[in-house]
């Protein structure tokens, strides 16, 4: 990502930090070459991985003396990451990336009802199309002239005229219609839930004898991942089912990137779900995000899958958030449970 330094914020709002003499992107080092008027922003995973550091690289401090932490309220995942372990954006014409700003994206996702707006498809694993112009002849992130696309047809969009994308843009479509699916299926996963583990056991969440969070083998033996939205609203919520999701009531935005990896969904009053599939080499690598889960020992076979679950409940202290589990006065963090029916019950 690039900012100007001179505005020492990302169109989101939020502040990334400054250098110690408060220029940063102006000062120059023999070994970096200043970028004049640009802050060059770094972003990797850290132990919690629904948190993002950012380091700022300028000519004089490097990255060690410019960092920031972002956060949302309660841990719950707010800032969209980047796919992979790190990487760097490169610098495009007039300093702009190809991937629109977070509110860019939201904007355009909302647009076409949170799935693919070509007739017959709804596929939800969005991509972001430039076509008024294309992207090679102006570098803009305008959403008034860009469409939220699947794959498959942002591949094929060149076939289109500009009237062709703006009749789609126009189209009201329902959000019942956009589902997926996780095709992460293994015969271990580790689920990662309100900052608590949970190994070989099934029912991992339960409300009122009521399976929150729970897993379900197939003929194959894989597990599967079901999930029920907690709500006080009275409003039907999205749901998960045998991997399988599906948008239900009407909510305020629906991030599912085409990897097909993550799913967020948002509503206005507050409830909230992230669901992240991951795969970890060996214990090295999982160990550098989630320690507590060494404590299994030689009982996790790699590479290995996990599944990260944050939850929300609108209007309740209710939270499965990245660092700890709280509910009813409770709070739980760091724990790991392993071949248990049942992880945590309440209610």
């Amino acid at each position: 990502m690039l900012y100007r330094a001179n505005a020492m914020a990302p169109p989101d709002g939020r502040t990334l930090g400054s250098c110690g003499d408060g220029r940063v992107g102006q000062a120059s080092r023999p070994d970096r070459p200043a970028r004049k008027g640009w802050l060059v922003v770094q972003t990797r995973p850290v132990k919690d991985p629904l948190v993002t550091r950012t380091h700022a690289l300028c000519g004089r401090c490097g990255p060690a003396a410019c960092q920031a932490r972002s956060r949302s309220s309660g841990g719950l995942l707010e800032r969209e990451p980047f796919d992979g372990d790190e990487r760097m954006v490169d610098m495009q014409h007039h300093g702009l990336t190809r991937q629109p700003p977070v509110s860019v994206r939201r904007k355009l996702r909302q647009e076409v009802g949170f799935g693919c707006p070509v007739p017959g498809c709804s596929n939800p694993y969005l991509e972001y199309h430039h076509f008024d112009p294309p992207w090679e002849i102006e570098q803009h992130h305008d959403p008034d002239r860009m469409i939220a696309l699947c794959a498959t047809h942002h591949a094929k969009a060149k076939a289109w005229t500009i009237n062709d994308v703006r009749r789609m843009k126009a189209v009201n479509r329902s959000r019942a219609d956009v589902r997926g699916r996780f095709e992460w299926m293994r015969d271990d996963v580790l689920a990662v839930v309100g900052g608590n583990y949970y190994y070989e056991t099934p029912k991992i969440i339960v409300s009122k004898d009521n399976p929150v969070v729970w897993f379900e083998r197939d003929d194959e033996r894989r597990l599967l991942l079901s999930l029920r939205m907690l709500t006080v609203s009275g409003l039907p919520r999205a749901q998960l089912d045998g991997n399988d999701w599906m948008i239900d009531g009407d909510p305020e935005d629906v991030e599912s990137p085409p990897n097909g990896s993550r799913l967020r969904i948002k509503y206005s009053d507050g409830d909230d779900i992230a669901i992240q599939f991951r795969e970890w080499q060996d214990k090295g690598s999982l160990g550098a995000a989630h320690a507590p889960a060494l404590r299994l020992g030689d009982k996790l076979r790699f590479p290995l899958v996990t599944v990260e679950i944050t939850m929300a409940v609108g209007g309740t202290d209710f939270r499965l958030n990245a660092q700890a589990t709280n509910v009813g006065g409770l709070t739980m963090t760091g724990c790991v449970m392993s071949h248990c029916g049942t992880g945590l019950a309440f209610g």
